[in-house]
């Protein structure tokens, strides 16, 4: 669960520059979805879960070793327990603020404790939406170990996705630094 009692603005304030103002902070939706691609390589997983099941008395008739059968039937429900869960555990521990100048993500995870991350909003700075509702805006790509292609990362699934999006690609559009806009309502706000 998302860690409320250190919010986001409590990480800010230092990382923000001069005249910079944080213009919103929120959440991602928090229920438990799975993705097409996620439920695709999950149907493939299951099928070789299950065919590795199904072969396990062959190969112990064979002289194959217990231990090796846990170890890599463990390996297996881990990487299916990962893949069902982690992406919904990663929102779940999100998030997220626009300021004047840059965009905010804040993972908390159990045993490393607070990530912020940001990204500057240049005029460069493209945006990738997934529709429908709750929105998702992408704003950044990056290479994690060499992977290809390169994550995007983004304000995922988030309840006031339109207005976000206005908000960024206004301050896309003035420049870098230069946005002035009037905060958000406190009802539009989810911390």
């Amino acid at each position: 669960m998302t860690d409320k009692t250190i919010p986001i603005e409590h990480d800010l304030p230092a990382r923000l520059k001069n005249g910079e103002k944080v213009l919103w902070v929120g959440l991602p939706d928090p229920r438990f979805t799975v993705g097409f691609v996620q439920g695709v390589f999950l149907f493939f997983l299951a099928i070789w879960i299950g065919a590795f099941a199904s072969n396990i008395p062959r190969i112990l008739e064979n002289g194959g070793s217990r231990l090796t059968l846990a170890a890599f039937s463990i390996l297996l429900l881990f990487i299916f327990a990962a893949t069902l869960l982690g992406p919904w555990q990663k929102r779940r521990r999100s998030q997220y603020a626009l300021s004047t100048q840059r965009a905010f993500i804040r993972f908390h995870w159990p045993l490393l404790g607070p990530r912020l991350y940001s990204w500057p909003i240049t005029s460069g700075t493209g945006f990738h939406v997934v529709r429908p509702e709750p929105l998702s805006v992408y704003f950044a790509k990056h290479r994690v170990f060499g992977t290809n292609p390169p994550l995007r990362f983004g304000f995922q699934r988030i309840a006031n996705g339109e207005a976000v999006l206005k908000m960024m690609k206004d301050i896309r559009e003035v420049g870098y630094g230069g946005y002035a806009y009037a905060a958000p309502k406190p009802e539009d706000s989810s911390l």
